[in-house]
């Protein structure tokens, strides 16, 4: 056994173990269509079968004896005829890919198989004259004939049509499926043209099997992507589906499902309390400040009311200004108490920045123990809201229910008093300390005047830029030394990066005495800025 022999025959017995591995990986496949799996189990079979008899072929080549003759001639008689059926296969596979719902197959695609029959017909006839392809020596090695060309030809033609057809219709699939299936066209061109050079290697076997194999590799991927989009797309589907696309709370329909669901399997040991609020005079809110501060105000709310979540609790928005909530585990005044006064400052905190008048009432059902209906429960938070809503807004109210059904009320006034007491202290402040408030958001370009002169409230207000909001507050110092002080301290690298919560520093102001000028760090639902506050300690000392 020369070495090109053994050469192809180590080289085919790899490929036939990427082939069968390759065929139980795509037996075992679940993602496939029935009939694209089926062409190319068919394919990969042809492939093992095409490597397997070539390997007998060379093995064989040249041996004596009954056995060795006979191998030799059915195996490259079963090598030219894989080839013709796989040429059949290959189109069948092209049109599965390609196939938009067409019940007719091109003619170019019948032309093929129609190719594959007469190089097949032509095979067995050769069988019976005198090596109208190839010939058997007397030395058992096989040899070319004259009309092997004729195989050459139909294979080449059958190429072209299956070439012409996918470039046709390259746009119904993917890049790298286009560029997989194209490796059955350019992997045997390169072959053909090496076997030219130098005859003696199995290469136009080996690149129909790799093809097959880059093909298989490339679909398996492909389906794989495909199927996690699909996969994405359910997700993303359903995460529309049930939650608010302003406030990304869950919707009414799954929220309730899921509040109601809670309930329902609450144990004698579980407690909860479910929560109805919604915003104070939302009419007055839109028609005073305007439909985008409406829905500014929605997502404000929905956000700090997923912020005083556990991730076990559920939050969903009931429609327009309207929340419902359910916080597992609390069902104690104390603890829900803290949480509204929490969401209450925060609100007041976020309605004082923004120079409006926004707040929120709340109701709550607290209850202990199984067996609560969960209508009555969501209903009984609703009724606690419109008492709220009775003692005059800004205010929440508690409903406890204990495993006996015993009901207990709890009017949360001082949550509003705290309020306001903080309210008219911020009022009080801004009025006899500080003489110039301006909120700063470099990000959004937000630059905003809270309490200053009237010509600084218009500039401001028309800033383009932080830049000139620096410059518009140096203008209106008189010394030189102040203007630098008041550059260095506000200089915008300097704001971005500064990580303390408050800087401080002292100037001259123009009436002879000393200001301190304040930036203060502010971060509420996301929104990162900062205030810059001007203290006259003259005023504050009088």
């Amino acid at each position: 056994m020369n070495r090109d022999a053994i050469f192809n025959i180590a080289l085919e017995i790899w490929g036939i173990v990427i082939c069968v591995l390759a065929f139980v990986a795509l037996l075992l496949e679940r993602n496939q269509k029935k009939e694209k799996k089926g062409v190319s189990l068919c394919m990969e079979a042809a492939c093992i079968l095409l490597l397997v008899c070539d390997s007998l072929a060379w093995c064989y080549r040249g041996n004596t004896g009954d056995a060795a003759y006979y191998i030799v001639r059915i195996s490259n008689f079963c090598v030219y005829m894989i080839n013709y059926m796989y040429m059949s296969l290959f189109m069948l596979y092209l049109l599965i890919n390609l196939n938009r719902g067409e019940k007719i197959m091109p003619v170019r695609a019948r032309a093929v198989l129609v190719l594959s029959g007469i190089g097949i017909l032509l095979l067995v006839v050769s069988q019976f004259s005198d090596g109208l392809l190839y010939y058997i020596d007397a030395d058992n090695i096989y040899h070319r004939s004259n009309g092997y060309i004729i195989s050459q030809i139909i294979a080449a033609v059958g190429l072209v049509l299956c070439f012409t057809i996918i470039i046709q219709y390259r746009k119904r699939i993917e890049k790298a499926v286009f560029w997989a299936t194209m490796s059955y066209f350019i992997l045997p061109c390169i072959s053909t043209i090496v076997v030219m050079f130098y005859y003696g290697l199995s290469l136009q076997t080996v690149s129909v099997v790799m093809s097959t194999q880059i093909m298989f590799v490339v679909d398996m991927i492909d389906v794989d992507r495909r199927l996690l989009s699909s996969k994405l797309q359910i997700k993303n589907a359903k995460y529309e589906a049930e939650h608010d696309s302003l406030t990304g709370l869950y919707n009414k329909t799954a929220g309730l499902e899921r509040i109601r669901g809670y309930i329902s399997s609450m144990t004698d040991e579980d407690k909860a309390s479910v929560l109805f609020v919604d915003i104070d005079d939302f009419k007055s809110v839109n028609d005073t400040y305007g439909h985008a501060a409406g829905d500014y105000w929605i997502e404000v709310v929905g956000k700090l009311l997923k912020g005083e979540c556990d991730s076990d609790d559920i939050a969903c928005r009931f429609g327009g200004d309207e929340f419902v909530l359910i916080h597992k585990g609390i069902a104690d005044v104390e603890s829900m108490s803290a949480k509204m006064k929490r969401f209450a400052r925060k609100m007041q905190l976020k309605a004082t920045e923004y120079g409006q008048d926004v707040h929120c009432s709340a109701g709550v059902c607290q209850i202990v123990g199984s067996g609560h209906d969960p209508e009555e429960c969501i209903n009984t938070a609703d009724n606690a809201l419109y008492e709220a809503k009775e003692k005059g807004k800004h205010t929440s109210v508690i409903h406890s229910i204990d495993i006996n059904g015993t009901e207990n009320v709890t009017i949360l006034d001082r949550i509003n008093a705290d309020v306001k007491e903080i309210q008219e202290r911020i009022a009080a402040r801004i009025s006899y300390m500080y003489t110039v408030m301006i909120y700063v958001n470099i990000q959004s370009g937000d630059y905003r005047v809270l309490k200053g002169a009237e010509d600084l409230q218009k500039s401001v207000e028309s800033a383009g830029s932080y830049g000139e909001v620096v410059t518009i507050i140096e203008n209106r110092l008189e010394s030189e030394r102040s203007r630098l002080i008041i550059g260095e301290f506000l200089a915008q690298d300097r704001m971005e990066s500064q990580q303390q919560e408050a800087l401080t520093v002292s100037f001259a102001n123009n009436d002879g005495g000393a200001d301190l000028m304040h930036v203060l760090k502010v971060k509420e639902g996301g929104d990162s800025g900062f205030f810059i506050v001007v203290q006259n300690l003259d005023v504050y000392v009088g």
